[in-house]
């Protein structure tokens, strides 16, 4: 098997977000809940879908999150930095 990262087990960070159902195609409004991993790349080559154009690899503590993240995102990276 070829990994490529390391789950860390640890939960770093939590969030809820509101799905309205016209965004779902649901018959309901759902909110969906996020747990948070921190992951160890173990292999920078990072193969994406097609639903993404790009990423990057930046350390948390040293931007400024707020030019990075938004909403609820924006709120769990917060809630990550507290505990590292």
């Amino acid at each position: 098997m070829n990994k490529k990262c390391r789950n860390q087990k640890e939960v770093v960070a939590i969030a809820r977000h509101k799905a309205l159902k016209e965004f779902t195609k649901s018959w309901q409004d759902d909110t969906i809940f996020y747990v948070f991993f921190e992951w160890q790349i173990l292999d920078e080559n990072i193969q994406i879908s097609h639903e993404h154009i790009d990423y990057k690899f930046v350390k948390l503590e040293e931007i400024d999150v707020n030019k990075y993240f938004y909403s609820w995102y924006l709120e769990a990276v917060k809630m990550y930095l507290l505990i590292k």
